[in-house]
């Protein structure tokens, strides 16, 4: 945690990580085994230099489902069997002024994944959010702009100069129920592809 003495107080920066709730159930694509922990112990990492929510290595194909579980379930599981196994490579440091992509990693937007997307929406009538950019998150919350920037040049500094850079393969749809803050977030269910 992050923070300044003041009037011989100490005085975090935990109000700078109020994290915005989620609302219905998320459909991700998860890595797998080396790639998984490692993602998930640099994530673990950031979350306790910067005092920000802890949550599961992933990039989501659609996100805001509302209905009930049963129905969202058998929907992933119908959607699952439209599409083929496929990779996701993951390049490129960014971030925006959004709690959910406040840092993350770009995923590539190759034919395959805004196929999954694109089925994704139909299966489920839109989902939320118009604009797809995939991408997996390292850190949720609302640090500043300079402290993002900071983060940004030391992780490369990590990789010697490099942006990090994964890749692993999508074998399986994971839904979650994706309601309330990080810490409520559940699996639901996960469904072999096999379009």
């Amino acid at each position: 945690m992050l923070g300044f003495y003041h009037n011989n107080l100490y005085i975090s920066y935990f109000f700078q990580n109020t994290m915005a709730e989620a609302r219905g159930y998320s459909i991700w694509m998860m890595p797998s085994e080396q790639v998984y922990d490692e993602l998930s112990g640099l994530i673990m990492k950031l979350s306790g230099e910067y005092g920000t929510p802890k949550f599961e290595p992933h990039v989501t194909l659609l996100r805001g489902i509302e209905s009930l579980e049963e129905d969202v379930s058998h929907r992933t599981s119908e959607l699952a069997k439209l599409i083929k196994p496929f990779k996701i490579e993951l390049e490129g440091l960014d971030q925006f002024d959004d709690p959910f992509r406040c840092l993350f990693i770009k995923a590539k937007e190759t034919p395959e994944l805004t196929d999954a997307n694109l089925k994704a929406r139909n299966v489920f009538s839109g989902g939320m959010g118009a604009i797809y950019m995939p991408h997996l998150s390292l850190i949720y919350g609302n640090l500043s702009k300079d402290m993002k920037e900071t983060i940004i040049l030391n992780l490369k500094k990590e990789k010697e100069g490099k942006e990090p850079a994964y890749g692993f393969d999508v074998d399986k749809l994971y839904l979650f129920s994706t309601q309330g803050g990080p810490d409520k977030w559940y699996k639901s269910g996960e469904f072999p592809l096999t379009g």
